[in-house]
């Protein structure tokens, strides 16, 4: 039905696509009825411009290496809200690793340290696909996946 509310979940994968393939893939899941909900991850842009700035930068490197794997994608936590905007979505909230350790492992996580790089992001869908300028994409590129709410 195209009036149920979804919440779609789209962990791990915004990091290891393109930036055309993240924007259609947005773009489709701004179509679903206005209230559904989008869950993902993506990583800060700075881990692929400054590495550095981020403890343990060389030894996830090395695993992505060793992987064959490397991220491609990544925002600036700033501009997140209006990059959504512009495709149709409302950012509701945006968490680094350190803001999610301590409300998840509370004074224990103040000894804990790496992946603040990582952002997990809960986004809504403002209203239909017109709403998204520039249009949809027909299908679900870059894996996203979706379940009914």
């Amino acid at each position: 039905r195209e009036s149920a509310r979804t919440l779609f979940l789209w962990e791990g994968t915004t990091n290891y696509l393109s930036e055309p393939a993240v924007d259609a893939t947005l773009r489709w899941c701004a179509r679903a009825a206005a209230g559904s909900r989008l869950l993902f991850t993506y990583v800060h842009r700075d881990i692929l411009t400054r590495p550095e700035t981020f403890f343990g930068w060389q030894r996830l490197f090395a695993s992505l290496e060793r992987s064959g794997e490397r991220f491609s994608f990544g925002m600036d936590p700033r501009e997140v809200p209006a990059y959504l905007a512009l495709r149709g979505l409302e950012l509701e909230s945006d968490e680094g690793g350190a803001e999610f350790r301590a409300r998840y492992y509370g004074e224990a996580a103040r000894g804990l340290r790496g992946h603040e790089f990582y952002r997990v992001a809960l986004a809504r869908v403002r209203g239909t696909a017109e709403s998204a300028p520039g249009g949809p994409a027909e299908s679900a590129p870059g894996g996203a996946a979706g379940a009914r709410a």
